[in-house]
């Protein structure tokens, strides 16, 4: 569930100290996590996912990079086999189930004459007949019918009769019924006459209790707080899964995603447009539809978890904060958590049903339903809902909604279940329940539906799978992608980093939307494969089930017709100078891909196409390329072609010379340029005689990979047979920097100076500052008494400096013949080796994602 802040205004100063949590949203609430919880006095966040109060309070603040589980999760019961909902409505039994009212009372222990109870009531044959029967029965034992659902065979009810559930037990046509939570139903929930007085005994939710639904931690409000900017550069996540790369090809457009939650805030910048109020619905009150706009929307900031989850799957492409998967994709707004965080399965049931009866395409369940972390087919009052949610999802596929969720974040294998300390979660947990037989986390585990885990960003820059937090277990997790420090949308206009496995399942659901687009007649059971063949494998199925979601795999691959080879970049546009990331499908496994710009020359450096045809690498132009659109050919050595149209941006501005000062003059011999940079930059400063620097402005880039850098702070020697010298050193805390040259003649020179940045990024040259040397002036001789006559010349250090025999601190150059003039060859060797240092780093990535 998702856990409520009412009532806890005196914790928010603690909540608003922490810097993060993780947000693991307990299956109970759309794996939502709990939207913003209450942080306790002492630090630890008291609002844990709904999973039930089991994810430990020490869990508020995100955990570090050692620790295991951050949450410790309630133990996650065994994947139950829940009782399949056979074929819709047929004449015939839906599923041979148990008879279990034989084997418990007549009657819930839970359930007494004047407590206000909601119930599930599953029948037998499933068709309007059974349902209208079993409605009759209802009202006939003293009970309203909340819902009816003729499809799948169930009907919803409330009573406050303590004989209620024994009758509708034994109920000619009723398969099964049973209690959908163990608090009672209090407030506007309501609905049986007030005929029978609430008895002492009533079990109203406990105090503090919460919702174990969204599948992530609460996390702290105010330090995670980013500014409306573009944030595109902080969303890790999406370029781990290509998703960046992705858009430029498909963004979604025409599917429908509906995102069972907290809510979304339609009126955030990013989300404003990207919801369809039409297909929008509550359910948080007894699992009753309700289009009105203030059921489905987010009551505030505590509600905050369906509004990021929506962002990362759909946040508009409009300049402004993050950008979602699939942007172009419409959302649809179905709450089904209540104001205190739970997702009873009357909410589940309401939404699986409203995706179904409106069409949607996909739908996102980050939160587990509650009461229990697990629902086990063994228990005669937790088997009914167990069935019913059951029916309701797999409906929903039969009507062609694929169903993605939060595998939960308890740290807890879901194929090895034993026990479980956390449910129910809405009154007094049961320690040491035995989960490990019949038992499943709902919707997680229910066949059909895509289960998936967290990753975290790893040090080599790879998604991980995060052991802080996220269940696992062989053969229930189907994918793994992003759920750790994940930047998007929230309550109020604002962006949060959450943690949790909430986080990562919209990943999975954004790229879903993107393959039902670009596969528009494939059923919700193909989509899920193609989703599992395209991810990018990791070696252990328990933690990652098929791999990493591929969002680029999944516009680019497995198209009817074929697309054919195919390469993209981030946003398509590209600045020159700084390295940039070539994602390319389609292209003949092993193949060597050569990148050539569009003046034909060959870009540096080379793509191999792995086993299934992808490229993946760096790339960067050269910074004197102007701004404008450039086209790249790829050409493969076994014969594979495509082109990328990119925008070229200006490059990052040259270092600023300070001194000499143009038309000056100074004296020959040693000569300093000075000037400033970004503070820990790599100058290059080149001294050259005046005529090297004609045509300057059309010297392009070479990158050389034969490249040096010899960074010292010694002074470089002038070469007087070339004409010229470079010296490459660093700048300081500053930005200043300072490079001397020696044993320079008299005449007139030019200096100018680029910048390297620590990611690569090499910058323009600075204009030329074209100055002259003059030979140091001599002073007449001084006589001074008692010593004799002693010429005085100018300042020691100032005049002619005796050539060094080495030019210690230099670039090393090679290559160039004596009396070369200055050229790109020599000019932009360090700007070459700049680029070489960011390719060399994003190759380690790309060679980490292959050998992963």
């Amino acid at each position: 569930m998702i856990r409520s802040t009412r009532r806890r205004g005196a914790r928010w100063a603690t909540a608003l100290a922490l810097t993060s949590a993780l947000v693991l949203a307990p299956t109970a609430a759309f794996a939502a996590d709990p939207a913003v919880s209450p942080v306790g006095a002492d630090g630890t966040d008291t609002d844990v996912a709904a999973s039930g109060a089991s994810d430990t309070a020490a869990a508020a603040a995100a955990p570090t990079e050692a620790e295991t589980p951050a949450v410790e999760a309630p133990a996650v019961e065994a994947p139950a086999e829940t009782p399949a909902a056979e074929a819709p409505a047929t004449e015939a039994p839906a599923a041979e189930t148990e008879d279990v009212t034989a084997e418990v009372p007549a009657a819930s222990a839970l359930v007494a004459d004047g407590i206000v109870m909601n119930y599930v009531v599953n029948t037998t044959v499933r068709n309007a007949d059974a349902v209208a029967d079993a409605s009759a029965a209802v009202v006939a034992a003293g009970g309203v019918v909340l819902s009816q659902y003729p499809e799948i065979g169930v009907v919803t009810a409330q009573s406050r009769d303590g004989d209620f559930l024994a009758t509708m037990r034994g109920t000619v046509g009723v398969e099964s019924a049973g209690p959908t939570r163990t608090a009672e139903v209090v407030d506007d929930e309501v609905e049986v006459p007030a005929e029978v007085p609430a008895t002492s005994g009533a079990t109203a939710p406990a105090a503090g209790a919460t919702g174990a639904g969204p599948q992530s931690l609460d996390r702290p409000l105010g330090t995670e707080v980013a500014p409306v900017d573009p944030l595109e550069a902080q969303q890790w996540d999406m370029a781990a899964i290509g998703a960046p790369e992705a858009r430029e090809i498909e963004d979604g457009d025409g599917v429908v995603v509906g995102v069972l939650d907290s809510g979304i805030d339609v009126s955030h910048p990013d989300l404003a447009g990207q919801v369809d109020a039409s297909k929008s619905v509550g359910c948080a009150v007894n699992g009753q539809p309700d289009q009105s706009q203030a059921a489905w929307v987010p009551v505030d900031d505590s509600e905050s978890h369906g509004t990021h989850v929506a962002g990362t799957i759909a946040a508009a492409d409009n300049g402004v904060g993050i950008v979602g998967i699939a942007p172009g994709a419409t959302l649809a707004s179905v709450k089904v958590v209540n104001y205190d965080g739970f997702i009873y399965p009357e909410y589940a049931l309401c939404g699986f049903m409203w995706a179904a009866d409106q069409g949607f395409d996909v739908t996102n369940n980050s939160y587990y339903v509650d009461p229990w972390e697990f629902w086990c087919s063994t228990e005669a009052d937790q088997a009914p809902a167990l069935e019913s949610v059951t029916r309701a999802v797999e409906f929903s596929e039969q009507q062609g909604v694929l169903n993605v969720a939060a595998a939960g974040n308890s740290s807890y294998d879901l194929a090895n279940k034993t026990t479980n300390d956390s449910s129910p979660n809405d009154t007094t947990p049961v320690e040491g329940r035995d989960v490990s037989e019949g038992c499943s986390d709902i919707p997680a585990e229910i066949d059909g539906v895509v289960t998936v885990s967290a990753l975290r960003l790893g040090d080599d820059g790879q998604p991980v799978f995060d052991s802080r937090y996220s269940n696992f277990g062989a053969g229930v997790i189907d994918l793994g992608a992003p759920g750790s420090n994940i930047l998007s949308t929230v309550f109020g206009g604002l962006y949060e980093a959450y943690n949790g496995t909430s986080m990562a399942s919209p990943h999975v659901a954004g790229v879903a939307a993107l393959l039902a687009a670009t596969h528009p007649d494939a059923s919700p059971a193909e989509l899920q494969v193609l989703l599992k063949q395209q991810a990018t494998k990791r070696d252990d199925p328990s933690l990652y089930g098929a791999g990493v979601v591929n969002a680029f795999a999944a516009v680019t691959e497995d198209l009817v017709p074929a697309l054919g080879p195919v390469a993209a970049v981030a946003d398509g546009t590209v600045q020159a100078g700084r390295p940039f990331r070539v994602l390319g499908a389609n292209f003949v496994p092993g193949e060597t891909v050569t990148v050539t710009g569009a003046d034909g020359e060959p870009l540096d450096g080379e793509f191999t196409a792995d086993a299934e045809g992808r490229l993946v690498g760096p790339a960067v132009l050269s910074p004197f390329l102007p701004a404008g659109a450039t086209t790249l050919e790829l050409t493969g050595d076994a014969g594979s072609r495509a082109t990328l149209d990119l925008l070229v941006e200006e490059a990052v501005a040259g270092p600023a010379i300070t001194a000499p000062v143009d038309g000056s003059t100074v004296e020959a011999g040693t000569v300093t340029v000075t000037g400033t940079a970004q503070p820990g930059a790599l100058v290059t400063v080149v001294l050259a005689t005046a005529d090297q620097f004609e045509g300057f402005e059309q010297m392009v880039t070479p990158t050389s990979p034969s490249a040096r850098l010899d960074v010292a702070g010694e002074p470089v020697a002038f070469d007087t047979d070339l004409g010229f010298s470079v010296s490459t050193i660093q700048t300081d805390a500053t930005g200043a920097f300072t490079a001397s040259f020696t044993g320079v003649p008299v005449g007139d020179y030019g200096t100018t100076a680029l910048q390297v940045l620590a990611d690569g990024t090499s910058s323009t040259f600075t204009d030329p500052v074209l100055f002259s040397a003059a030979a140091a002036a001599v002073v007449p001789p001084v006589t001074v008494p008692g010593t004799g006559v002693v010429p005085v010349t100018t300042p020691a250090g100032t005049g002619v400096v005796p050539v060094a025999s080495t030019r210690a601190g230099a670039l090393a150059y090679t290559g160039s013949e004596p009396g070369a003039p200055l050229s790109a060859a020599l000019l932009l060797l360090v700007a070459g080796a700049g680029a070489l240092v960011a390719a060399r780093r994003l190759r380690r990535r790309a060679d980490a994602r292959v050998e992963g």
